[in-house]
């Protein structure tokens, strides 16, 4: 629907003449000269008065975005009315986001490579009774007519976040991650022995044009709780400096994370590994809406994510063969080093994960312990689902 204001023919006539006067006004405005402008008689400028063009709609407007190529194009997002687009250099304005989920939306770009592709951030920052909730990021390619879903939605676990950076990597952009688990807490503050937080994994992806990409993602505890889960499996040890028991202690005992009492996992390179967990907690999902893993916000049962992803070309920094010059010659700097161990390379952030995929398309360890786990749920499923799931053991190679 497009909403424009209704006058009487009477009124037309009347709103005619004061264009005409408007347009006369200003062509002599324009014929002005220094030596004539004191001439000119201010009460002439008093008929002239503001008006408002829309969208008519009361609130506060969060963002606007216009079309340098189409300079009749313009879009404003709206605290809590949705998008809305006029094609008439403001005169008409027509909804464009009413059929979405949520109308709050906090900001709205247009992409500079193609004025069809529009991207709109729901939610807003600012708390107040007139703000309602956002749910991620809403993107259209065809001018506003249709829109996609581009956020994550009532996610649940995400799994290796590092995948998503190696998509952006595919697509020769840049990208940070910062994620956050809204769980069960198992890993304690820097100084705590009891838990408050999840294993808040960090990424970052780097594509290189002729060599491999660098990849970092790491879990901001000590060491990943799978690795933790397997050594109970094992009824073998934990790393050491990776856990603590009910009272603080150092343990080896993967046990304090499964039976009671409970210990906790420690935070990687202590206070550091803290304060990154801290940083993924509230930049990763409060800062927009998320929640953080404290007993009043936990959803029983499951586990659940939250991820703030930063992606980015580096094109457009204008310096991509410096990039790709310094970055080859600072890793061939660093992997110079002596190392400590002749046999063993200095490897860049990737290379160990590449490595391990290569070795696990070969063949996949599994202890008993995680293979009795998985009999015991498929055989669950098939009581409950008249399923006819296979035995994992069943599929052992030896």
């Amino acid at each position: 629907m497009t909403y424009h204001s209704s006058l009487s023919p009477r009124a037309d006539t009347r709103i005619g003449k004061r264009l005409v006067n408007t347009v006369l006004l200003i062509v002599a405005a324009l014929a002005v000269t220094p030596q004539t402008m004191a001439q000119v008689d201010p009460g002439m400028l008093q008929s002239l008065h503001w008006r408002s063009i829309g969208p008519y709609r009361g609130g506060r407007t969060r963002a606007v975005a216009g079309v340098p190529s189409q300079p009749n194009v313009f879009y404003i997002a709206q605290v809590n009315g949705g998008v809305w687009k006029t094609t008439d250099y403001g005169r008409t304005w027509i909804p464009i986001f009413d059929d979405q989920p949520t109308g709050s939306v906090g900001s709205i770009a247009v992409a500079v490579s193609d004025p069809n592709i529009i991207y709109v951030g729901s939610g807003e920052s600012t708390l107040r009774d007139s703000t309602g909730y956002g749910n991620g990021v809403y993107k259209s390619v065809d001018g506003a007519r249709t829109w996609t879903h581009v956020g994550l939605d009532n996610t649940h676990h995400i799994g290796r976040v590092g995948h998503w950076a190696e998509q952006a990597i595919a697509a020769n952009l840049a990208s940070i991650h910062f994620t956050n688990v809204v769980s069960r807490a198992i890993v304690a503050p820097h100084g705590g022995r009891q838990s408050r937080f999840g294993t808040n994994p960090l990424t970052v992806g780097l594509p290189r044009r002729d060599a491999p990409p660098i990849l970092l993602d790491f879990a901001t505890s000590a060491v990943a709780v799978g690795k933790i889960r397997v050594a109970y499996n094992r009824k073998g040890p934990a790393p050491a400096g990776a856990l603590i028991d009910h009272e603080g202690k150092p343990t080896t005992n993967p046990a304090v994370m499964y039976e009671e009492p409970m210990g906790a996992l420690l935070t990687a390179a202590g206070h550091k590994g803290y304060a990154l967990a801290m940083v993924c907690d509230l930049l990763g999902s409060a800062l927009f809406g998320g929640a953080t893993p404290q007993p009043s916000r936990l959803r029983i049962p499951g586990l659940y994510n939250n991820m703030l992803a930063i992606v980015f070309d580096p094109a457009r920094f204008g310096a991509g063969e410096h990039y790709e010059k310094e970055a080859s010659a600072f890793i061939e700097y660093v992997q110079s080093s002596k190392r400590t161990d002749p046999d063993a390379p200095i490897e860049v952030p990737g290379d160990a994960e590449r490595r391990f995929r290569v070795q696990r398309a070969q063949s996949l360890p599994v202890d008993t312990g995680t293979l009795k786990t998985m009999d015991d749920a498929a055989r669950a499923i098939n009581t409950l689902r008249g399923a006819a799931l296979p035995m994992a053991s069943s599929m052992v190679v030896q």
